[in-house]
Order: C-alpha cells, then structure tokens, then sequence
C-alpha cells in the first residue's frame, strides 16, 4: 500500500491465504480463468490473516464475512466482480502481458488493452442473500438466519460453516468488525499479529492442522464444538480490604477455579477481575512473606503450582478485566491474560524495587 512503484499480481491458478496476502495489497491484480481464491483459515482453526480482515471487512454486501466463515473460493470472474481483481485476462494473454510490462510500458495501459470481458459471476446471484443472511456480527445470528432461510443455497453455507471452528469463526467476525475503524493497513497488520499470537495458542489450530494438513481425517474435534458452548467463567479475587493481595490461598483457589474452567467443556472463556473499586490485585501478600525467613519462602516456591498449573495447562482464553491497582504480582497476572481490559481508573506498576527485590512471576 505504500510502495510508490506499482506492483501487479498475476493470480493465475491458486491463490489462497497468503498467496491473498501478498496479491491483496498490490496495484493492479490480474484474475484468469484459473483463478481459485479464497481464505479458507476458519477449516484450520485460524483467521484470515496476513491481511485478510483489511480486504474482506471492505468487501461489499457482507460478501467478507461470507468469504471468511466458509472459505468458499471465488473464480476469476468472481474475483473481479467482488473488486479484488482489477483486471480480466485470458491465460493466452498473460505472456504477452508481462513481456510488455518488463520491457517497459505502463502496467495499467497494458493490462487495459488486453483485459477481455469476463463471464457472468455465478456467486453474483446470491448477493442479496449474503448481505441479508450474514447482516450480523455474531456467529450465533448467522447460523439462526441460515437455519430459518431454508432454501439450497442457505442449506448449503450452512453445512460449510458447521464444519468450521466456532472459535476462529467468531475471532474472524470480530477481527473484521475492528479492522473497518483502523486508520490504515499498517495498523491492520498490528492487529492481526496481535490476534496471531492467541489464537495458535487455542486447541483448534492444531487440531484444524492434524485433521486437515497431517492426517488428512477431515474429522477435527473443534473445542468447543458449538458456539452455544462458549460460555463465560468469571473468577473474581475476592479480598476487597487487603487489594485482593494474593496469598498461598489466593493462589490456591485461583489455580483450583482455573483447573475447573478447564476441565468444563461448556465453557468457552474466562473473566478474571478483583473485588471492590481499588484494586484488581495489589502484588504479593507482604504480610504472609513477613512471617518467614527468606530462606524458607524461597524454598517454598510460593509460585510454583501456580505456574505448573494455571499458566502453562489453562489453553482456553481468558480475560483479565482490571479496575484499579494491578502492582507487582497483581500486574504480572494480567498480563498473563490472553486479553486485558483496561477501565479508566486501572493502574499498573511493578513496584518492587521498592522492596529490594526485582519483578517476578514473569515480571
């Protein structure tokens, strides 16, 4: 997009996810006859990434949000009807094409003069279905308004996107939503790296790449199955008085309501906040340290199970929702979140060197 030398993609043949993400952003985009496009990432238990909520989210009709749920490929014709090809050339036409362009004439005037009128697009006469059937940006309503529809071509997605990961295919509806207030791709780009870095760490992209990539089953077992599953655990740190300070209790009832959370598969997702106005948590007890000798505490490992359990067994995403002071240990936790909201009056620090000690847990 910023590249001030024009770039032309010849999309002859397969073009899917990345091959999307490094056609996408260039000037010109040449579709053929053997054109296949699509993002077919919600199959794998992924998103459309590399730029894949930049193009679909600004596709018209809700057309994106059809690409991105069912990965349906688009052929040439469809490709330049849908304004993500700008030019049509038959295949006989792309040699010439691009020794023109090497030996020097303007790209644009070249693929004008030999761009030929592409066949009608077949996905063009269900246009009005996609943008009224996926009008909404949750899962839930789109497979409801598929359900109701009725008719072949409704009965048809509807099937695809069942096969799909209610996760990603979620994920994929928020990504899209957001990418459409960024200011340019570049900020779009940062998103989805963001995104990236959670979602490989869920089950279904490993599971998407055993069933689809390595095995080769077709059979993946999504977690959770269905989008109903998804339903949120809220484990609040309830020592309002003290800041929620955490203590060898705290921690332990922490990684026990984690573990729960876990091992419950109709649970989809967890909030995690502190009791009271004040604090989300206000570092270690210093009090319960006082009490011992450093030897001891150390000894002790007042982190160990902690670590052992809730942060490298707990798979599913959760959500550290902060009101307050979240210091020292308090602050580490959060960030161990898959995703941190943040309300105006949230503070965050590491104060321990106050305490002549340095930032642990992660810190």
């Amino acid at each position: 997009f910023a590249y001030a030398k024009p770039v032309v993609a010849f999309m002859d043949g397969i073009t899917m996810g990345g091959g999307v993400g490094i056609s996408g952003p260039a000037r010109l985009r040449v579709a053929t006859p053997n054109t296949r496009l699509a993002m077919p990432e919600s199959g794998i238990g992924l998103f459309p990434d590399v730029g894949g909520g930049w193009f679909l989210s600004r596709l018209r009709g809700r057309l994106g949000q059809y690409l991105a749920l069912t990965g349906a490929r688009l052929d040439g014709a469809e490709c330049v009807w849908a304004g993500l090809a700008t030019h049509y050339l038959p295949v006989e036409g792309l040699s010439e094409a691009k020794a023109r362009i090497i030996a020097g004439e303007v790209p644009e005037a070249v693929l004008d003069a030999l761009s030929a009128t592409p066949p009608a697009p077949a996905l063009a006469e269900h246009a009005a279905d996609i943008a009224r059937l996926f009008a909404s940006d949750r899962l839930e309503d789109i497979l409801a308004a598929l359900e109701v529809d009725g008719g072949p071509f409704a009965a048809r997605t509807l099937a695809t996107i069942r096969t799909k990961s209610p996760t990603t295919c979620k994920v994929a509806l928020r990504q899209l939503a957001a990418s459409l207030a960024l200011p340019d791709f570049a900020a779009n780009m940062a998103m989805e790296y963001r995104i990236g870095a959670r979602v490989l760490m869920l089950p279904d992209f490993a599971e998407g790449v055993r069933a689809v990539i390595i095995d080769k089953d077709n059979a993946p077992a999504w977690n959770p199955a269905r989008p109903q599953e998804g339903a949120v655990t809220l484990i609040t740190l309830n020592r309002p008085k003290a800041l929620n300070a955490l203590n060898s209790q705290v921690c332990a009832e922490l990684v026990a309501a984690f573990a729960a959370f876990e091992a419950d598969d109709t649970q989809g997702c967890a909030v995690l906040t502190g009791s009271g106005e004040k604090a989300f948590a206000a570092g270690a007890d210093i009090k319960e340290m006082a009490d011992k000798p450093a030897a001891d505490f150390f000894l002790q490992d007042f982190f160990a199970d902690w670590q052992a359990r809730l942060v490298k067994t707990t798979r599913k995403p959760w959500i550290a929702a902060v009101n307050g002071f979240a210091l020292g240990g308090g602050c580490e936790l959060a960030m161990m979140a898959d995703f941190i909201l943040a309300a105006d009056t949230a503070k965050f620090g590491q104060p321990e060197i106050k305490l002549g000690v340095a930032p642990g847990m992660g810190g």
